[in-house]
This record gives structure tokens, C-alpha cells and sequence, in this order.
């Protein structure tokens, strides 16, 4: 459906997209991760033919868009502010693109308008102006003028940005059920990552114009390409290692302050430094006696922070070396207390040892 073939683009000197190239299937919904300035709404305008790429192809449904305008393209865009018409009515809104394609009759065109408005949940809705729905419904409203031409490829530009959180989420589920519902190929954009892991079928993490890592989104999570990826999706504790050696199925692995642990490497890993071992704060268990073949580092609880249906501790391993350790709130076990001597461990499987790579946020180059 969707092919990107070595896009960049550069606004003078600034590299804002460098050597990105993807493909989508059919049906699959594509979500583009990254901080601000990472270089995922370039990628999104130059889809919808609102930039032109330095260098590179863009092919949708096999037709290469190089030169075609944005009017001409086909494709379905939502952005984050909604673009309605004040002054046109619902139904109005969503007839604005067939109108202006005039391939449909007016009982045509009706008829598709109240189909879609079935589909987003908003019948009776058609005769409301956009200043008499809420965001919720506002964004809804939106998302049917994109879909009721049936376009190849639907682009979203964080369209929930201006929701609050508890709306947020159930019109994320509300996308993903559209989006299942139709079969859309859907290219999506946003900075937040419980909302890329939500509405993703394959999620592209981007940092300074390239991408980091593209995968679906367990594997994204459970298996991070370097310290970035495992930085940004999630919460991980990221720490500085090196690795002394190895014995037949184990290495040595010395972390900050001295600390040693033991650890299954991959084959061929040269003893060194420059590492990142990484583990996060959900996999670590903790107590006051552990299982001897879980333990793996002695500390004491430095804080505590309570999440509601989790509590997050500071463990101090030795002078150096901090370990946050996440786990839910039961009634039989209660919250340790600061101050509390503790064990730590994790199993193997839940770990990993990265190559060390920088995790610094991209200086914003859109203009």
C-alpha cells in the first residue's frame, strides 16, 4: 500500500528527516513515536504532500507521488485541532471533500454522510454545528470527513493532543475499532507512547530524522534495538556496564560502584566497556528474603513513591548504583518502607546488555 523510499528532507542546514524508508501493508496502522523535532510529522507532510522531500520516493498503491499536489493525492487527513468549518453543520463538514471531488450525486452524497456517521457513533448528529459538540465528538466529526471519500491512506497528526486523559483513551479504542472495522491503512503520529502501544499494529521510533527501531509493539517493548528505544517506550533503568568476561553460559558484567552480576550474553560479545544493561522496573522483585536462586543485589529502599494500583521504590545498591523497582500494591504484602534493608533480582530472560548509544532529545527542526 505505502512504500517510503530514502525520504529526507533538510531546512538549510538542518536535517529534519534523513534516509527513512518503510513500507506499509494494507489494513495496517502505522504509528510514528518520537519526541519533539524527531522528524515524525515532517514524514507525515510529506505524505500528504504539504512538504516536498529533499530526496527520495513516496509510492502509494504503486503510483509515485513526486509533484503531485496535496488536492490530488486522495488521502484522508486528520489533524490535531479538527480544521472544522464553524459555520457549516455536521453533515456539511463531512460532505465538504465529496462535494469538492463531484463524483457522487446529492443523494449519493447524503446517503455516504449518514453511513460514516453511523460508523463514528454520531447519528442525529448532522444537523449540529461544531460549537454544540464536545472535543470528543469534534474529533469524531473530523475523523468521518477523512474516511467517507474512502481514501488508500489515512494520516493523523495527534489528533487527540487536545483531549483530556480520560477522553484520550477511550478515543483511542474508538480509532482502533474504526480503523479494524474499515480495514484502514493509517499512518498516525504522536509523542505518546502508551498511545502508540495502544492503537499500533507496527510502531517506527524516531530520533534525530532516522528511525531507531520499527516493530510491533511487544517487540518493541520486550526487546529494544539500543537505549533510546528501551528509554522511550516504557520506563527502564538504564545502567552503565562492562563487561569483565565470560565463563561457558555466563558473563561478568560490572555495573556502577563496583557492583558484579552475572549475566547470559550474547555470543560473540568481546569483554569491554561502553555498555548499557538494561532491566526494567516492573521485571525487578523485591523483598526482604528472596528465593536464593532469584537473588541477584542487597540494598535499602532510599524512596517510595505510591501510584494507586503500583508503588514505586529507589533501591540504593552500594554508593553508586540506584535500581527502580515498580510492583502493584496487594494487601498481604503492604508497602515497604524507606530505609527498609532489601533484595532485588530478575531473571535473565528479562534483562538486556545494549551497546551504549545516546538517548538526548533532537534539537526541533520544523520551522
Amino acid at each position: 500500500m505505502l512504500k517510503l523510499n530514502k525520504i529526507s528532507k533538510r531546512y538549510g542546514d538542518v536535517w529534519a528527516v534523513r534516509d527513512v524508508s518503510l513500507e506499509l501493508a494494507r489494513g495496517e496502522m502505522l504509528v510514528l513515536l518520537g519526541p519533539s523535532g524527531s522528524g515524525k510529522t515532517t514524514i507525515l507532510k510529506t505524505l500528504a504532500g504539504l512538504e516536498i522531500p529533499t530526496a527520495g520516493e513516496i509510492w502509494v498503491e504503486g503510483v509515485e507521488l513526486s509533484g503531485v499536489p496535496p488536492h490530488r493525492r486522495g488521502l484522508g487527513m486528520v489533524f490535531q485541532n479538527y480544521a472544522l468549518f464553524p459555520h457549516m453543520r455536521v453533515k456539511d463538514n463531512i460532505a465538504f471533500p465529496l462535494k469538492m471531488r463531484r463524483s457522487w450525486s446529492k443523494g449519493e452524497i447524503a446517503a455516504m454522510v449518514e453511513d460514516i456517521l453511523r460508523i463514528v457513533q454520531l447519528e442525529g448528529y448532522g444537523e449540529r454545528y461544531p460549537t454544540q459538540l464536545s472535543g470528543g465528538q469534534q474529533q469524531r466529526v473530523a475523523l468521518a470527513r477523512a474516511l467517507v471519500f474512502k481514501p488508500p491512506l489515512v494520516l493523523m497528526d495527534e489528533p487527540l493532543g487536545a483531549l483530556d486523559k480520560k477522553l484520550r483513551s477511550a478515543m483511542q479504542l474508538e480509532i482502533k475499532r474504526i480503523q479494524t472495522q474499515l480495514r484502514l491503512t493509517m499512518v498516525y503520529v504522536t509523542h505518546d507512547q502508551e498511545e502508540a502501544l495502544t492503537l499500533a499494529d507496527r510502531i517506527a521510533v524516531m530520533n534525530l530524522g532516522r528511525i531507531e527501531q520499527i516493530d510491533r509493539p511487544e517487540s518493541l517493548y520486550e526487546h529494544p534495538r539500543n537505549p533510546f528505544v528501551a528509554d522511550f517506550i516504557g520506563e527502564s533503568n538504564l545502567l552503565a556496564a562492562n563487561l569483565l568476561g565470560r565463563t561457558d553460559s555466563k558473563c561478568l558484567v560490572e555495573l556502577a560502584g563496583g557492583v558484579r552480576i552475572s549475566y547470559v550474553a550474547p555470543e560473540g560479545w568481546l569483554a569491554g566497556g561502553g555498555l548499557v544493561f538494561v532491566v526494567r522496573p516492573e521485571k525487578v522483585v523485591i523483598g526482604t528474603a528472596l528465593p536464593v536462586d532469584t537473588r541477584r543485589l542487597e540494598g535499602h529502599i532510599e524512596n517510595v513513591i505510591y501510584l494507586g494500583e503500583t508503588v514505586k521504590y529507589l533501591v540504593t545498591v552500594g554508593p553508586e548504583l540506584r535500581i527502580a523497582v515498580k510492583e502493584q500494591i496487594t494487601g498481604a504484602k503492604g508497602i515497604l518502607a524507606v530505609g527498609t534493608a532489601v533484595q532485588i533480582g530478575w531473571h535473565d530472560d528479562h534483562c538486556r546488555l545494549l551497546p551504549r548509544g545516546t538517548a538526548e532529545v533532537a534539537p526541533r527542526a520544523e520551522p
